[in-house]
């Protein structure tokens, strides 16, 4: 049983390091998009395929929820976002898992269904409608940035069920060795 639920997290793992992959391709179409838009705006040159100057920023402000929409799910994975070090580093490591599963299961988990699920109903809606761009001169098709935002929380929900489970199988001792067998380990006195 143990060696299916690894096997299902080390999918997990794959899935989010690819979708952040897939949003560092955004940061680089970004740098593209502002290197263009400020060369244009500063030499005055015409922009090409009548891109206009609204057209560009808000594709810029696309590109960065791209980013970090496919990216924050494995930046929490990786443990690379920001925690109040000052507290956590006091903690010994049972405390700071108890204090992952409890943020998990009572914060992020709730927090990224809820979530997740309103902005189904938000990027549905601007489907339905054919929202498009405050500005008469911006983009259209606004349904597809809000459904990115939908990938983001169901990313950000498998990556913290991820997380809430290995806490879990840490506190029960089960880890893989380095030949990959699953060992459960003696509890150790406390």
């Amino acid at each position: 049983m143990y060696r299916r639920i690894i096997a299902i997290l080390n999918a997990i793992d794959v899935l989010l390091e690819r979708m952040a992959r897939l949003g560092a391709w955004a940061a680089l179409l970004l740098i593209i998009v502002i290197v263009y838009d400020v060369i244009t705006r500063r030499f005055e040159l015409p922009r090409l395929f009548g891109v206009n100057a609204t057209q560009l920023q808000e594709t810029e402000y696309w590109l960065h929820t791209v980013l970090f929409a496919l990216a924050i799910a494995h930046t929490y994975r990786i443990d690379g976002h920001v925690r109040i070090d000052i507290l956590r580093n006091r903690f010994g490591e049972r405390k700071k898992l108890w204090i992952e599963i409890f943020g998990n299961f009572f914060l992020l988990i709730p927090v990224a269904l809820i979530a997740g699920k309103f902005q189904i109903d938000y990027a549905f809606r601007a489907y339905q409608e054919g929202a498009v761009s405050n500005s008469s001169l911006g983009l259209s098709h606004i349904w597809i940035l809000k459904s990115v935002l939908c990938v983001m929380f169901a990313l950000l929900a498998l990556a913290s069920m991820a997380t809430l489970t290995r806490a879990i199988l840490t506190l029960l001792h089960v880890t893989p060795d380095e030949t990959n067998n699953l060992t459960v380990q003696s509890r150790p006195e406390i």
